[in-house]
């Protein structure tokens, strides 16, 4: 219960504070004054181990520690006395200024207080005090004053000490309750370790535990109450009420009412008395209140209130308050029939027929027969709001204030403000009414009307970022920006950059405004696209009169700048710059930027470039026998020269002259040269080829006939033709490696050598070979039929001869010098063979003509049949000989271009491997054992064309081309595809077009000639390639997903993509990584490879194969109209 001061306690008070303040030694009147906010003001001395320059470390928890007591502990002061001691266990110095004590205890409403420090050890001029009311409140503290040091103070040694000696007061001298203090120490005399005071070092703890916090923070109170009359009729109301602080927050006691409701029975004036109070009866008012409407149990109220400066009631605590009131005439009221009457209650218990009003809000018992309408609603838009709460029982109506003006709404419970501004804030409250009287007022709310749409709002577009902004919006306590579709909470900025983005790249936006009643409405969309790319990989080549730039493409630019030597910006639509007519080994520097409509972007890094040296002019070189010599002329500047030689570099000093010796003959070798200074290189000279001569042809060798002599000889590489001597004569024979010497006389002796030559001249000459021509051959061959079983052969005597060699069916026989022989003992009707050689002294000369001849009878037509209806059937490479059967033939001959076969006894012959549009003659007779019959009439017959060769497709979209070997002799060819014939075709290749994408289709080929067409090639079958349409607005970028099945065999899978780079633009080839690809090469992290990448065309391989594998390629479309996009697997 809280104490109340009067004027003569207060002076027997502050003479005990005088005569307990006389113990000390040290007086009051020489410490320092101190407010809330103030600073110290005088100074104290004494003595303390303080060292003002140590070396101050980091404090730690362990090094800390506080001993605390309380100088006067009585449960109530005016003042509280709290002595501190700091102490440093730690081995290193500490920083007074870093230490801070937080002593906590409740002060129960807003109060200004002082903070004295009466003494220090460290020197009361250097200790400040600052009061602070706790947020959020804590347990046993709603306040706390904190003691530090101000800077300069010094340090505090190891194992040293400081104390501070201090007091605090509430200006208006009231009571503290020390007892519910958080940090008071109720039982030591004299300096104790004590938890309840905390001190801190750098912000943090160090020594102490901090009071927990008390949640939620709440006003409210309660009411005990019993009527200490309780006669039904009485003279006298006796109302005793203890009103409890029931929340967490202390109350002022001048802002409570208590309502108490009773029936007067006879219009009287009234008195009203305060018998006793712990808040003191004099600080109690009452006053009577006559209810404008007949109700039950209830036409007056007397309401009990407090005077100003009566004090707070802290959380927990109660006041008690003993009252009674009668009529003038001191007649009697009717208890029985009061509202608030406690009948039953002998003592104080809780009683909600009495109201308890804190700053006009009921926050104990029935109040008024209404109560105020709950769960007020409203909704806003940018020029309405709409208003709407609950229904209240006993309510014949609402008042809505508005802005401060009172509105009757009848008995609606909705209200709608129209025609307001876009971010304006409004106030409202409601009450229940009646005919007779108002009920208690809502606690305002305030309402703000949505916020208008962003105006003028611009976009910027960088390198990798898009910054946006717009005008603040009234009203506004926030704005929301769309990005992609996705909101962003961009808090009270009117500015918004969104970075990490790729260049080259449009986003959206819109924006609204915002405040507690909700979103606005949102802007119209905001396209914007970031800056083109910085170009990348710059790269140049250089020339010694010319560099020329590359770098790769940046995506979205439509041109670049390029800055040459700081001086001049050159624009190109190219990614490439080519600085031309500058002088040899001269340096220049360069810079590039792409740009588009939208900007430029940053520039690049400067590049430097040099032009090379002159390249060696009038390169030349001179073959020898014995070697190479190369020459040029001297370079400006140059101090020396490389020479590569068949690929190897040399090093050749300062020298303009090169030999190269030791090389084989007839060997190909090649030269180039630069000029050199230090590590500076001028470009290779155009590279110059020479040979040397060849070498000698070997293996020389001559065979000899009766007549002529043949000379061979090997092939010399590198030879671009021979000459050969014979008998003296030089003879030129071209690139043959032989050559027949006619025209001879048989025995006769004749001399050769040959020489081999290119265009570094001619090689030495060979050996000499001497040859003698032959013996000549046996002519005028001829046989004789002397008998069935016998055939004679002649011949005409050859000059030189002394033997001759007779070879009969295969077999040898020395016929001695005769120049006949009889072959006995044959079968009738059978065929031999023979040929003759010369010889002489034992060398045999060379086998003349052969001779075919027949044993047997001289055999008539009447014999055997002639072979009849003879057909020959022709193909490119064949010709088949049929006819009909002769009756009493046991077997057929036929002669095939000259040559007798025997056919045994089958009427077809087969003439295989032969060359196309090959012209052949054949004739036919029958055979038995007995004789044989004549022979045919000869047929003659030509094979067809070629079958046309290596027939092949290149498929396209919508049409394939079909090609093939050409034919000899072929004037043009007949083209079969999907079974329609397409006839006289001039060349060997033909379109088949108007197809549709992704069909198959199958081809064959015919040659045709002056004589008919030939055979049919095989089928081949192939499909046109896929093509996918895409119909997409421009700028609008897309996934082309590529997916290659599995193969059962290793390998890679080749993809070739086509598109027309006019209507589509590649951002990335292959979607799958976190970077953007767009060169060739290996893409990081998958197993990919990029082969080719140009404008319209990608190709890349799979490098696995065993599984289905997909690869995304991102582009965006550059039109409006419908594009396709092909690819083909391999």
């Amino acid at each position: 219960m809280k104490q109340h001061i009067k004027k003569l306690s207060i002076f027997i008070c502050i003479i005990m504070l005088l005569q307990v303040l006389d113990i000390y030694n040290y007086v009051f009147a020489e410490g320092t004054g101190y407010s809330e906010e103030s600073g110290q003001e005088e100074e104290i001395t004494g003595s303390l181990d303080i060292e003002p320059s140590a070396m101050v470390q980091a404090v730690t928890p362990a090094a800390i520690q506080l001993q605390m007591y309380n100088v006067d502990r009585s449960e109530t002061s005016n003042t509280i006395y709290a002595n501190f001691r700091i102490i440093n266990n730690g081995d290193e110095s500490v920083s007074l200024s870093d230490l801070k004590i937080r002593y906590y205890y409740m002060l129960g409403g807003e109060i200004s207080q002082n903070f004295w420090c009466d003494w220090s050890s460290a020197g009361t001029s250097n200790v400040k005090g600052t009061i602070i009311r706790n947020d959020p409140l804590y347990q046993g503290a709603d306040t706390y004053v904190e003691i530090g040091f101000i800077d300069g103070s010094g340090s505090l040694g190891a194992g040293s000490n400081v104390e501070i000696k201090t007091r605090f007061a509430r200006t208006d001298w009231n009571n503290y309750k020390q007892s519910d203090d958080y940090s008071f120490n109720s039982t030591s005399t004299n300096y104790q370790d004590w938890s309840k005071a905390v001190v801190y070092a750098g912000g943090k703890v160090v020594w102490g535990e901090e009071p927990s916090i008390l949640m939620p923070q709440i006003t409210s109170a309660g009411v005990k109450m019993f009527n200490n009359g309780r006669n039904d009729s009485s003279t006298t109301i006796y109302p005793w009420f203890k009103l409890y602080n029931t929340g967490t927050l202390p109350f002022d006691l001048e802002d409570v009412k208590i309502r108490y409701y009773y029936t007067i029975d006879g219009e009287k004036d009234q008195n009203f008395w305060c018998d006793w109070s712990s808040a003191g009866s004099d600080n109690v008012t009452g006053t009577f209140v006559k209810i404008p409407f007949i109700a039950n149990g209830l036409d007056y109220y007397y309401e009990l209130g407090f005077k100003p400066g009566s004090g707070s009631l802290i959380a927990g605590d109660f006041e008690e308050i003993q009252t009674r009131f009668a009529k003038n005439d001191w007649s009697n009221y009717t208890q029985s029939n009061d509202y608030s009457f406690n009948a039953g209650a002998s003592d104080y218990t809780e009683w909600t027929k009495i109201g308890v009003y804190i700053k006009g809000k009921l926050v104990w018992g029935e109040g008024l027969l209404f109560g105020v309408p709950q769960n007020i609603r409203s909704i806003a838009t940018e020029k309405e709001i709409n208003l709407s709460w609950d229904p209240v029982e006993g309510a014949k109506g609402f008042q809505v204030e508005v802005d401060g003006t009172i509105l009757n709404q009848g008995m609606s419970t909705s209200y709608v403000q129209e025609n307001l501004t876009p971010g304006t804030l409004h106030t409202y409250r409601v009450r229940a009414v009646n005919p007779i009287m108002n009920g208690d007022w809502t606690d305002p709310i305030e309402v703000w009307t949505l916020p208008d749409i962003p105006q003028n709002i611009s976009a910027s577009g960088m390198g990798n970022s898009i910054s946006l902004s717009w005008d603040s919006v009234i009203g506004a306590n926030g704005y929301d920006v769309e990005v992609q579709g996705a909101p962003v909470d961009n808090g009270l900025n009117t500015t918004y950059i969104q970075t990490g983005l790729d260049s080259n790249l449009q986003q959206t936006y819109r924006v609204r405004a915002k405040n507690s009643s909700g979103a606005g409405k949102w802007s119209g969309i905001i396209a914007k696209s970031t800056l083109s790319s910085v170009p990348s990989n710059i790269k140049y080549t250089s020339s010694d009169n010319g560099i020329r730039l590359t770098w790769d493409s940046a995506a979205g630019a439509d041109g670049y700048d390029v800055e040459v030597d700081g001086e001049s910006i050159i624009s190109t639509s190219a990614a490439y710059y080519m600085h031309t007519g500058l002088s040899p080994y001269t340096g220049h520097f360069y810079r590039v930027r792409s740009k588009n409509t939208g900007g430029v972007s940053n520039w690049s890094e400067i590049i430097y470039a040099s032009t090379l040296l002159q390249i060696p002019s009038n390169l030349g070189a001179r073959v020898t026998p014995d070697g190479i010599i190369v020459t040029w002329d001297a370079v400006e500047n140059a101090d020396g020269y490389d020479i590569e030689v068949d690929g190897v570099m040399i090093n050749n000093k300062n020298l303009t002259s090169y030999t190269h010796e030791g090389f084989l003959p007839n060997t190909e070798h090649f030269y180039r040269v630069r000029a050199k200074n230090g590590t500076a290189v001028s470009a290779w000279s155009e590279e110059i080829t020479r040979k040397t001569y060849t070498g000698v042809p070997a293996n020389l060798s001559a065979n000899a006939t009766s007549s002529e002599i043949t000379l061979t000889w090997d092939p010399v590489v590198g030879a671009q033709g021979y000459e050969l001597e014979a008998d003296g004569t030089i003879i030129n024979t071209g690139m043959n490696t032989f050559y027949n010497h006619k025209g001879l006389l048989p025995g006769s002796v004749h001399k050769y050598r040959v020489r081999a030559k290119n265009a570094a001249g001619a090689s030495q000459w060979s050996e000499i070979v001497t040859k003698s021509t032959s013996l000549g051959t046996p002519s005028n061959l001829r046989s004789t039929t002397t008998s069935a079983t016998s055939i004679t052969i002649m011949w005409d005597k050859v000059q030189g001869a002394d033997g001759y060699d007779v070879m009969v069916d295969g077999v040898i026989i020395d016929n001695g010098t005769s120049t006949s022989y009889t072959h006995t003992g044959l079968e009738p009707g059978s065929t031999h063979i023979y040929i003759v050689r010369a010889k002489s002294s034992g060398i045999s000369g060379e086998w003349g003509q052969e001779l075919s001849a027949w044993s047997g009878a001289i055999i008539t037509p009447s014999n055997l049949g002639i072979p009849g209806n003879i057909k020959a059937i022709a193909a490119s490479r064949s010709i088949t000989l049929v006819w009909d059967e002769v009756k009493g033939a046991t077997g057929y001959d036929i002669e095939v271009d000259g040559h007798l076969m025997n056919n045994g006894n089958e009427t077809m012959y087969l003439h295989e491997g032969l060359l196309s549009l090959s012209s052949h003659v054949y004739r036919v007779r029958a055979k038995n054992l007995k004789t044989v019959g004549e022979w045919s009439d000869f047929i003659q017959a030509e094979t067809s064309l070629g079958i046309p060769l290596n027939l092949g497709t290149e498929p396209q979209t919508t049409k394939m081309v079909i090609m093939w070997d050409p034919v000899e002799g072929a004037t043009g060819y007949d083209v079969e595809a999907d079974g329609e014939v397409f006839k006289n075709i001039e060349n060997n290749k033909y379109i088949h077009d108007a197809l549709q994408p992704n069909t198959m289709h199958s081809y064959r080929v015919r040659a045709r000639g002056k004589e008919g067409v030939g055979e049919w090639s095989e089928i081949i079958t192939d499909n046109t390639i896929p093509e996918l349409v895409i119909n997409i607005p421009a700028d609008t970028m897309f996934n082309f997903v590529v997916v290659a099945p599995a193969k059962e065999t290793s390998g890679e899978i080749t993809v070739t993509v086509n598109y027309n780079a006019d209507e589509l633009e590649v951002l990335d080839l292959c979607g799958a990584t976190q970077k953007s690809d767009i060169t060739t090469g290996k893409v990081d992290g998958k197993r990919i490879v990029i082969d080719e990448f140009k404008k319209g065309r990608i190709v890349f391989r799979f490098l696995d194969t065993d599984e289905t594998q997909t690869n995304v390629i991102k582009f965006i479309s550059k039109t409006n109209t419908p594009s396709g996009v092909t690819y083909s697997i391999d």
